[in-house]
């Protein structure tokens, strides 16, 4: 008869077979995280916009989120953005840069080190003001 002992090291808890459930409960909650929900647009500037989105899974590490955001014709804005979060549920993003009175479209992904969100959350916006016009000379 043969005797075998294994033990596996998780965030400096020792698991063995005795329970082995818990190791493979562990394993299959790592991964890429799930797409931010019920993203919304609020506080509209003429250059900024808040949107606020619900968390998804994290997939068992820390979550950074991604904003491309594009005006309606389809151009990449120079719009930067700040990442807040504010609970374990509700992450906030305010992006500033953008023109008065233009339609735009951003996708927002969630991101960490297994890889990033399959699906984005799409939300489009208008921001106030009047409308940006090129100037041709």
């Amino acid at each position: 008869m043969c005797v075998c002992a294994c033990a596996c090291v998780i965030d400096g808890a020792i698991f063995g077979l005795d329970n082995p459930d818990v190791i493979h409960r562990f394993l299959l909650m790592l991964g890429i995280p799930d797409s931010p929900q019920t993203c919304d647009a609020s506080n509209l500037g003429d250059k900024f916009v808040t949107i606020a989105c619900i968390t998804g899974y994290d997939g068992g590490d820390v979550i950074t989120y991604y904003v491309e955001t594009r005006r309606a014709g389809g151009d990449a804005s120079p719009a930067d953005h700040v990442t807040e979060t504010v609970n374990a549920t509700l992450v906030r993003i305010r992006i500033t840069d953008l023109y008065p009175g233009t339609e735009y479209s951003s996708l927002v992904y969630a991101e960490n080190v297994y890889g990033r969100s399959k699906k984005a959350a799409e939300v489009n916006f208008r921001t106030t003001g009047s409308e940006y016009r090129e100037c041709v000379c």
